[in-house]
């Protein structure tokens, strides 16, 4: 996301997006699996499909409420913004997710 608030060619866009894809998908296989991982197997379906309801309402929300604040500061600084969400996520599994998950 910093990099993408950076971004101001087409190349730098793309390289952009190519490192986000990837990040993305590691991220959400990886939040998938910690999110099923401390549920007994009768609760497998109530854990994924908890996970998923979140996660859309986190994309869906995300990008209402960013679409507001780009209107009003513009692209780069919103994307730089979204990315403190990201940092903070990251402090917080460090302090308290670690702790809980055992693998």
């Amino acid at each position: 996301m910093v990099l993408l608030s950076q971004s101001s060619n087409i190349t730098m866009f793309f390289i952009t997006a190519f490192i986000y894809r990837i990040g993305f998908g590691a991220a959400q296989s990886s939040l998938q699996t910690m999110a099923v991982t401390g549920v007994s197997s009768s609760r497998l379906g109530a854990a994924n499909a908890t996970f998923f309801t979140a996660f859309d309402c986190g994309v869906g929300l995300g990008a209402v409420i960013l679409g507001i604040v780009s209107s009003n500061i513009g692209y780069g600084p919103m994307y730089l913004l979204a990315s403190c969400f990201a940092i903070i996520a990251f402090i917080l599994y460090l302090i308290i997710g670690r702790k809980k998950l055992k693998f």
